[in-house]
C-alpha cells in the first residue's frame, strides 16, 4: 500500500516519518466521527514520545490501494486520555 501526504499533513511540524512511527507503535484506530467512509483517526505515539492524532483516508487509485494522510498533529488532553485507556487493555 502506498502512502501519500496531503499538503495539510505537515502543517503542524510532523511528517511522514511520524505517521509511520504511529503505525509501528501501539495505536488506536477510530472510524471517522463525522461518518465519512474510508476516513480514520489514529491515536498513537511517535518515536520521540509525542502523542499524535493522525487523520487518514484509505482508498484506491486505479487498482492500487493508497493511504492519504491529511493531518498529523499533537493530541488533545481528552484524546490522550482516550488513547491511554484503550492501549492499556
Amino acid at each position: 500500500m502506498r502512502v501519500l501526504l496531503a499538503e495539510s499533513a505537515c502543517r503542524h511540524g510532523y511528517g511522514a516519518g511520524d505517521y509511520l512511527a504511529v503505525i509501528r507503535n501501539p495505536h488506536v484506530r477510530i472510524r471517522s466521527r463525522r461518518g465519512l467512509r474510508g476516513v480514520y483517526e489514529l491515536l498513537g505515539r511517535n518515536d520521540g514520545g509525542d502523542y499524535l492524532h493522525v487523520v487518514i483516508r484509505i482508498g484506491w487509485i486505479g487498482e492500487e490501494k493508497v493511504t492519504i494522510v491529511f493531518h498529523v498533529l499533537r493530541m488533545s488532553d481528552a484524546a490522550r486520555r482516550y488513547y491511554l485507556k484503550r492501549v492499556r487493555r
